[in-house]
């Protein structure tokens, strides 16, 4: 899947072979919403920015395969990236096999972004393994991220096995709902892993703190990440910051998704 240079752009019901991975540099300055209902294989790099308030049925709905990286969303609407999500049994390429176990969406990777505004970077929904990693997250409206389960149809398994990984959060008290994450019924949060996240509130440094549904390893909280200019929208890190190992740019550009499928040849 190739897509550079666009205004906008969205692709629905589409099953792109992985071989047709393409160059970051052909991407650079595109501005699209992609709607992937039932999408394998694919791969979204280097896009520069999604200003958008999408509906509900143009959101990134993400499902198997695939990677998104080093984006910028801003006020993309109430979840800018949802991995999984409410897909119609007839949309899924290829069709759902009969008997064991479903699941909506499965190895997603969602790394080195930035989120500024909206209601949630990312939602992880109907999920079995998907990560969120390397992400820069500025100001939510409610929260981080979701966990949430749409899809009860027989044989769906509950969201879980989710990872949440080396992100920088940064949020003002007066947006933050449910300590940060929203947890839906009929899902298994205990199943989700936090680790390394840098998590700074704005105006009160002490509730820094995020209300997560296990414990998370090597966390930092309170600290100020110190962005060369948050209010102008530029949350580039300072030299002198704390925080320079983690968010969207401490992604290694030559990062590979540990995931079978994604970055192969």
């Amino acid at each position: 899947m190739l897509i550079g240079d666009y205004t906008w752009g969205a692709f629905s019901d589409v099953d792109y072979d992985h071989k047709a991975l393409f160059d970051a540099l052909q991407v650079r300055k595109a501005m699209w919403t992609a709607v992937l209902s039932g999408g394998h294989f694919n791969y979204m790099d280097d896009s520069l920015d999604f200003r958008a308030t999408p509906t509900p049925d143009k959101r990134a709905a993400l499902h198997r395969r695939i990677a998104i990286r080093r984006n910028r969303f801003e006020s993309a609407g109430g979840r800018a990236v949802n991995i999984g999500g409410s897909t119609g049994l007839e949309y899924f390429r290829p069709p759902l096999p009969a008997g064991g176990e479903r699941w909506e969406a499965k190895e997603i990777e969602v790394a080195g972004n930035t989120f500024i505004g909206g209601g949630a970077a990312v939602a992880f929904v109907g999920v079995d393994g998907a990560a969120a990693r390397f992400n820069t997250i500025y100001r939510p409206k409610r929260w981080a991220l979701r966990i949430l389960q749409e899809n009860r149809a027989s044989g769906f398994v509950p969201s879980r096995r989710g990872e949440f990984t080396d992100n920088l959060i940064a949020f003002h008290s007066s947006e933050w709902a449910e300590g940060g994450v929203n947890i839906g019924p009929d899902t298994a949060p205990e199943t989700f892993q936090f680790a390394r996240n840098w998590w700074f509130c704005l105006d009160q440094q002490a509730r820094s703190r995020p209300k997560l549904p296990v414990g998370e390893t090597d966390g930092a909280y309170g600290k100020d990440p110190l962005f060369q200019d948050a209010a102008s929208g530029d949350l580039r890190l300072r030299p002198d910051s704390p925080a320079r190992q983690v968010g969207a740019a401490a992604l290694p550009r030559a990062h590979i998704v540990p995931v079978r499928g994604i970055g192969e040849e």
